[in-house]
């Protein structure tokens, strides 16, 4: 049954990507120059200004270019709500599936993990609300809220990236050795 339910998270991930792939492509501001951008500028910014500045640009592009390029950002912020249960949950099930395998304290610690996925999706559900919310009326961030802004983002991206990497690896570990069917 699992197997089922991480092949569907795996599927829903994959199609929303490509979907969010496609709709990135019309993501561009104005600085000096004409400039394209990616969500992780607004992930990611540099400075407590940053994110508004580049949201700003956006509207000097011109009324029909700002259209387009805000409906893409809205339109791939929204997809990624799409996204967001096939990656939580289908790492969520990896952990689990290793902690099954390990026993005794790693399976502790893979429990743990596991359920910090839950964590990480709301920090992520958080930051898109965040952003939305700067699309419809760019402000820069204050000193706190900036600081408050790169730890949602470094535990909404760490506790994914670890889980995978330990929960997959231990699984390949098993399977490599002949015992995951034992």
């Amino acid at each position: 049954m699992y197997i089922i339910i991480f092949l569907i998270c795996f599927a829903d991930a994959w199609i929303s990507t490509v979907i969010m792939g496609r709709q990135s492509k019309a993501f561009f501001t104005m600085g000096t120059v004409r400039k394209p951008f990616s969500i992780f500028d607004l992930e990611f910014p540099a400075s407590p200004v940053s994110a508004a500045n580049l949201l700003l640009g956006i509207g000097l592009l011109g009324e029909e270019a700002a259209l387009k390029v805000k409906r893409a950002l809205r339109g791939q912020l929204y997809v990624d709500f799409l996204f967001m249960p096939g990656v939580y949950v289908g790492i969520l099930i990896l952990c689990r599936g290793a902690a099954l395998k390990t026993g005794h304290w790693p399976g502790t610690f893979f429990c743990a993990l596991a359920y910090l996925q839950l964590l990480a999706w709301l920090l992520d559900i958080t930051e898109n609300l965040i952003l939305l919310s700067l699309i419809k009326r760019p402000r820069p961030f204050s000193q706190g809220q900036f600081k408050a802004y790169g730890f949602m983002e470094l535990f909404k991206w760490g506790l994914p990236l670890i889980g995978f990497a330990c929960a997959s690896s231990t699984l390949l570990y098993f399977w490599i050795t002949g015992s995951y069917f034992v």
